[in-house]
């Protein structure tokens, strides 16, 4: 008995629905690495960082403050430890925990935080892996405009994204 085949037909937009669910999936695995946080190592040496800036602030200025305090409970919790970032004046605590408490209870108390941070990629490794996700995103939309081309070449429209990068819709392919 000899086997018939049958072509199946798929709509040219299930094609191009196929191609965009696809692209879609890929930018969101971009999104979540872009914004995954990085190595636990990379968060520690950052703390490091800011704790040892911290402590030099505070000693400076928490010595000035309590050298003018009039010792009344207002006045004590009344130091001012800013910072400018971005233009607005914001409260920076961490010199007047570190005056307080202590570098190491602070590190400590922060220690915590970062123990439970996920341990992302390192910065080498998560921009190899974006260049190699971009370089799927391109493929994709490259494939989608061709699958549009052709249909539109048999008389067929199909709406284009309109996110869709108009490098690919204006190229040659």
């Amino acid at each position: 008995m000899k086997k018939r085949t049958e072509a199946v037909r798929v709509a040219p937009i299930e094609v191009v629905g196929c191609i965009r669910a696809e692209i879609e999936a890929k930018r969101a695995e971009r999104d979540e690495l872009a914004g995954a946080s990085p190595p636990r190592a990379v968060l520690a040496a950052g703390m490091e960082e800011c704790l040892s800036a911290s402590a030099e602030r505070a000693e400076r200025v928490m010595f000035a403050h309590v050298a003018t305090l009039d010792y009344t409970t207002e006045s004590l919790l009344s130091a001012r430890v800013t910072t400018v970032r971005d233009g607005i004046d914001r409260v920076d605590l961490l010199p007047a925990m570190i005056a307080v408490l202590g570098i190491d209870t602070v590190r400590k108390g922060l220690s915590r935080f970062i123990a439970r941070a996920e341990d992302g990629p390192s910065p080498a490794e998560r921009a190899e892996r974006l260049a190699a996700i971009d370089a799927e995103i391109l493929s994709l939309e490259q494939a989608e405009e061709r699958a549009i081309r052709s249909f539109e070449a048999a008389g067929i429209d199909i709406v284009r994204r309109g996110d869709a990068s108009p490098a690919i819709v204006l190229s040659d392919l």
